[in-house]
């Protein structure tokens, strides 16, 4: 039952930072023209899979919403996963 618990509050966690992320995305990108103080943190895990997963594998010519799917892909995915190996560091 506590693994359950976990993978389910580890996917809580994921789906609220890609939530804010997606946010902060349109925030900065429609009112703040891209100078949002904190949108690099809040984006991080996101911006970290574009930079060294998404870039390499594709060329640079990607559609702007693609580029925005593999954004909030990578920033659940990271974030489910340093979620799921803190909590089980915890757990001991």
């Amino acid at each position: 039952m506590q693994i359950t618990n976990s993978v389910s509050l580890s996917f809580l966690i994921a789906s609220i930072a890609t939530i804010l992320g997606l946010i902060a995305f349109v925030l900065n990108w429609n009112f703040f023209d891209g100078n949002m103080s904190g949108y690099q943190i809040l984006l991080f895990p996101g911006n970290l899979t574009l930079t060294y997963i998404w870039h390499p594998l594709f060329t640079e010519e990607l559609n702007f919403w693609l580029k925005l799917k593999f954004l909030l892909f990578g920033q659940f995915g990271v974030v489910l996963i340093c979620t799921r190996l803190i909590l089980k560091a915890l757990k001991g």
